[in-house]
């Protein structure tokens, strides 16, 4: 699309970003610095000279600004996935700025892909650490994916469901809480969460390598769980087999509140579910003592509750139609073609550490977008 538009003689722009940030950040936020440089003296034994240079990249609004003012015109973008959230949130800011806006493959509605992300991580090629869980949940891009409400869940076709044998979230937290009262493994990590969170949580005596492509999900276990351990995991069949539950089920809707650090905590979820990944996003030696662990778990923590709470703002206050702002033209591609995750099932036949991502309903979407 650039060398076509470049081809007609139409001046052609492409904004680049650091989609590991908030969203915010990325679209109204930022303002560039102007360059600080160093130059680091020749090696005794050779020429060799080296020149840093530190700048920071625009926001989207001021980059919109810098091109309107060189061609005293407003600008058309086109702009695809978190490209789009990032240019809805600078329209709605500075409408003035726009001429005419195409976002393709969107994700405004709310969804638990990203949640599948932090409980699975998102294996690149071989490499499944790059974004494994423990890195994912240090950047502050998508935690504004999440419903709002029971009522903004089912208004997108979206949802949380529990199964028999849990009628409610708090059967289901008394059980995880008996589970753990009753293991014969026990974790200084997760005593300090009880101390701190007033959750009272363990993780299974196992260490996992999980891949969010399911066909490829294996597990190394050194001892295994405890027997009788809430989400003991089972080990996996030579052939990868899923259940997919039937329409009939009895499904019951919940909301699970995934704005609240807590609710990460109780139902042990992302980092929380499991003792090394845990371990891994505190980024502590094995020598660390208890009062290092708690100071850590505590920063930890509150990067989750300011993550969440920027997440909630961006998702009430920016990313949503504002009567009183006169828009562009605004034109919203979305596809039907590819399944997307929209349903997560609490405990369900697929559940792994909780969490069944395979066995709920899909939606019509672009296999992020819900259509």
């Amino acid at each position: 699309m650039s060398n076509h538009l470049s081809s007609n003689k139409r001046p052609c722009y492409t904004f680049t970003y650091d989609w590991r940030r908030d969203p915010l950040e990325n679209a109204v936020l930022y303002v560039p610095l102007p360059p600080l440089s160093w130059t680091l003296a020749p090696w005794p034994s050779g020429p060799l000279a080296l020149t840093l240079t530190l700048t920071r990249a625009p926001s989207f609004e001021w980059f919109c600004r810098e091109i309107a003012a060189k061609h005293k015109s407003r600008v058309q973008v086109v702009a695809h996935s978190m490209g789009g959230v990032v240019t809805f949130a600078a329209v709605n800011r500075a409408p003035e700025l726009f001429n005419s806006v195409v976002l393709a493959g969107v994700p405004f509605g709310p969804g638990f892909g990203y949640l599948q992300d932090l409980q699975l991580g998102s294996p690149t090629g071989y490499n499944d650490r790059v974004f494994s869980p423990s890195t994912l949940l240090s950047f502050g891009s998508s935690f504004w994916t999440f419903p709002l409400s029971l009522e903004e869940a089912r208004r997108f076709d979206t949802g949380v469901h529990l199964v028999e044998p849990f009628h409610d979230l708090r059967d289901r937290e008394a059980r995880i809480s008996a589970s753990t009262r009753s293991s014969k493994h026990t974790m200084d990590t997760m005593a300090l969460v009880r101390t701190i969170a007033t959750a009272r949580r363990l993780f299974p005596a196992s260490s996992a390598m999980l891949h969010k492509d399911h066909k490829h999900h294996h597990e190394h276990q050194q001892n295994g769980p405890a027997a009788g351990t809430y989400g003991d995991a089972r080990p996996p069949p030579s052939e990868p087999h899923f259940v997919k539950l039937e329409r009939d089920i009895d499904l019951h809707q919940v909301h699970l509140d995934l704005y609240s650090v807590d609710t990460w905590l109780r139902h042990r979820i992302g980092v929380f579910s499991h003792r090394g990944m845990l371990d891994e996003f505190l980024q502590l030696s094995p020598q660390a003592d208890a009062s290092q662990r708690q100071a850590a778990l505590e920063q930890a923590i509150e990067h989750m509750r300011v993550a969440l709470a920027r997440g909630r703002h961006f998702r009430e206050h920016v990313l949503v139609y504002k009567s009183h702002i006169q828009y562009p033209p605004i034109a919203v591609l979305a596809s039907g073609a590819y399944p997307t995750l929209a349903h997560i099932v609490l405990d369900g036949p697929n559940a792994i550490r909780g969490l069944d991502f395979t066995s709920g309903p899909a939606v019509a979407g672009t296999s992020v977008a819900p259509r």
